[in-house]
């Protein structure tokens, strides 16, 4: 784990990049977003009430995403030929 990038100051300075351009939290790593999440609800920046509404939404983006590559992993798998009796 990169301990630099978890600094509190750096965590703000990514809530902040975020609230400006939300579509950035969704490409970070999840292990960064509960970080950046936590600071800000540390430092008073977050709402428990705003908290829990991104963290439900970046679960359902992370369970979306996954199941969409794994969805996309498996058309790609030729099926198995059947086997005339």
């Amino acid at each position: 784990m990169d301990t630099e990038e978890r600094q509190p100051a750096r965590l703000e300075a990514l809530y902040r990049q975020w609230l400006a351009a939300p579509a950035q939290m969704y490409r970070a790593p999840s292990a960064m977003c509960f970080a950046v999440i936590g600071q800000a609800r540390a430092e008073g920046q977050m709402t428990p009430e705003a908290e829990s509404e991104i963290i439900a939404k970046l679960l359902t983006h992370w369970a979306l995403q996954s199941t969409l590559d794994v969805s996309a992993m498996c058309a790609t798998v030729p099926a198995a030929r059947k086997v005339a009796a």
